[in-house]
């Protein structure tokens, strides 16, 4: 009988170590399923992350594609204000020189006309300086 006591008492230590270790196991498990649980919850929350930015990404793509095209415009606007500015320039380099060219030619004539005045008032003077011809007209005003 003793054996037997001690069988019983070797199938309960057995038994109670085998139940330990189920526990443990059980635990294990349950530890195991609530960090999958997480690290998939996280791995949802990183996707979402992701596609938000790559939304971001995609919004971010289309204004600068928006303000590329703008400075595109504005670079070909410059061009042609700059164009503008060169034409306008040249016309007013055109019409300076028409403006100068003016100038002389009015000059010289204020010139002639200047010289005419002063031959007419020579003429004048030399007529009251000369004795009269008939009608007051001198002898070489006549020649003229």
């Amino acid at each position: 009988m003793k054996i037997a006591y001690v069988l019983l008492l070797l199938g309960v230590g057995v038994m109670s170590v085998v139940l330990f270790q189920a526990g443990r196991q059980e635990m294990k498990l349950i530890n195991f399923r609530a960090r999958m649980v997480d690290s998939e919850a996280e791995t949802v929350r990183e996707e979402h992350a992701i596609v938000e930015l790559k939304t971001q990404l995609e919004q971010l793509k289309q204004t600068v594609m928006s303000m590329n095209i703008n400075i595109l415009n504005l670079r070909k606007k410059k061009q042609d204000i700059e164009q503008l500015t060169q034409d306008f320039t040249q016309s007013v380099q055109s019409c300076n020189m028409g403006h100068e060219e003016a100038k002389q030619k009015a000059a010289v004539e204020i010139q002639a006309l200047k010289q005419q005045i002063l031959d007419r008032d020579k003429l004048f003077v030399s007529l009251q300086i000369q004795p009269k011809t008939k009608r007051g007209r001198c002898v070489e005003c006549l020649k003229l």
